[in-house]
């Protein structure tokens, strides 16, 4: 009984701050995500949101090897094996971002024959990569 009184409050406090996580999101994405554009302005400020999203987080993926190779308390060979690992994820989450936000294509593509379809690609694509930021900066030793 004592257990499920624990997990049952670890659930709800778990749930808890999802859902703020997720409200803080949906506030900024207010800002981010260019609301005082229209048509094609709107297309071309998410561009440079995404253009800059990425530049953030490819600075973010050398930091992290940086600090990997710098890391003495680490055997040089499982730095080497761990730095492997990061560029694997990274390509495997570059194919996760690429092929979800791709499905947003179609989710747009009935209302209005696809009109705003390429925007929430864009603005997919900076979220996921705001997210993996936040991931990365988390792997840092």
């Amino acid at each position: 009984m004592y257990k499920a009184g624990i997990m049952n409050s670890f659930l709800i406090i778990t749930l808890l701050i999802l859902s703020l996580t997720k409200a803080n999101i949906a506030l900024a994405s207010n800002e981010l995500y260019c609301p005082n554009e229209t048509g094609i302005f709107r297309h071309e400020c998410l561009s440079k949101k995404l253009e800059t999203t990425e530049a953030l987080m490819e600075k973010e993926i050398d930091s992290v090897l940086g600090n990997i190779i710098s890391t003495s308390h680490i055997p040089v060979q499982k730095r080497a094996q761990w730095q492997s690992e990061l560029i694997k994820s990274q390509e495997m989450w570059s194919s996760y971002k690429d092929k979800t936000c791709e499905m947003k294509h179609y989710k747009w593509w009935g209302a209005a024959g696809g009109s705003g379809a390429s925007n929430e690609t864009i603005i997919c694509r900076i979220s996921l990569t705001l997210n993996r930021i936040d991931t990365l900066r988390s792997l840092k030793p």
